[in-house]
């Protein structure tokens, strides 16, 4: 049985030390979410979309720096596996579906919502196959997705992607990339801030299960090439941070969730 959480913890590098730092309004999973400054100039934590078990979210959430919450009812589509993040103050949201349960009912939809004023505008459609549970990572004021989950109807069953595709959100332009080395879904990917991302983890399929390897993404030359692998088999959450990567959580073998927590030095990631 799955349990539903609502609380909400920060980390410190210098301590390394968590504590908690007060609740949601509601438990929330699988929502897309992103940082950006209010009005002040300081930073709030975004949350649109997810589930809460027993319903998908249509709304959005926002968190401030002393821990006031906001609820905002406004914005439409309820998606969960949906992918996206913050480019230039806008948060971006595509794909999903409207019920976790529901692979049929995976989309191509892209949306772009303002947090604050509530704005809403609709952007071209993702141009590969509707999809949930991709990688997804914002770099060089694009948002980037790689592979993920898509519905084969015939087949009635879930296949993994190896596409990939860049939004350039101000010229609300797709544009395709290299596909991945290998069909997965529920990878990570994160921007290392030198012109490559870092992708790991995922699930391959039920003979292979979840996987810790890893690539880099070399945006330039569009090109992958073998990183440094993870320290744990699963779906995690991955961060950069003063110099660190993160690897955080996630699910690491069928019916099971992991507290873990590790890190390493960006060099470190190189493989020799």
């Amino acid at each position: 049985m799955k349990n539903w959480l609502d609380a909400i913890h920060i980390f410190s590098p210098k301590t390394q030390s968590w504590r908690q730092a007060g609740r949601l309004p509601s438990p929330q999973a699988y929502a897309v979410s992103g940082v950006v400054e209010d009005e002040n100039g300081w930073p709030q934590l975004v949350i649109k979309g997810g589930t809460m078990g027993e319903r998908t979210v249509p709304e959005w959430r926002s968190l401030n720096h002393g821990g006031a919450q906001t609820v905002m009812d406004i914005a439409p589509h309820p998606r969960v596996l949906a992918a996206g993040g913050i480019v230039n103050g806008w948060l971006v949201q595509v794909g999903g579906t409207n019920d976790p349960a529901n692979l049929a009912g995976l989309v191509r939809a892209a949306l772009l919502l303002k947090p604050g004023d509530g704005l809403i505008d609709i952007l071209p459609d993702y141009p590969g196959a509707p999809f949930g549970t991709a990688a997804c990572t914002v770099a060089a004021a694009e948002l980037f997705i790689f592979g993920g989950a898509n519905w084969d109807a015939s087949a009635k069953t879930v296949r993994n992607a190896v596409e990939a595709h860049a939004l350039h959100v101000a010229k609300r332009a797709w544009r395709p990339l290299k596909h991945l080395p290998c069909p997965v879904r529920g990878l990570a990917a994160v921007d290392l801030g030198n012109g490559s991302l870092y992708l790991a983890g995922g699930y391959k399929s039920d003979m292979e299960g979840f996987t810790a390897e890893a690539w880099f993404y070399d945006i330039a030359k569009d090109e992958y090439k073998p990183a440094k692998p993870l320290p744990y088999s699963g779906m995690v959450n991955l961060v950069v941070c003063k110099g660190h990567l993160y690897c955080l959580g996630g699910e690491d073998r069928q019916k099971s969730r992991t507290n873990a927590c590790y890190r390493i030095g960006l060099p470190e990631l190189e493989v020799k």
